[in-house]
């Protein structure tokens, strides 16, 4: 769409005219690929399963997570957050 056209007019506000035409095509081409493609990458990645549910058995070691950092100092960047082996 974007092409030269061998025939170029020699009015400035005629080719002016002509291209906005043309853009807003190609805009709105733009915008439906876009949103197609959007779709399509949003299914793909919905598609793969992202949790998987834990299954404990028992006497399974697990990890509690207790975080034990109080009030705004830095420590809790530097405290473990979990206890264990439960």
């Amino acid at each position: 769409m974007l092409l030269t056209v061998p025939n170029l007019p020699t009015h400035v506000q005629l080719y002016l005219i002509q291209m906005s035409d043309r853009l807003a095509i190609l805009s709105e081409t733009v915008r439906r690929n876009q949103e197609a493609a959007n779709i399509r990458t949003a299914t793909q990645y919905n598609a793969k399963s992202q949790t998987k549910i834990p299954i404990f058995k028992t006497m399974d070691r697990v990890w509690l997570y207790s975080p034990t950092s109080k009030g705004e100092n830095l420590s809790h960047k530097i405290t473990t957050k979990y206890r264990g082996h439960f």
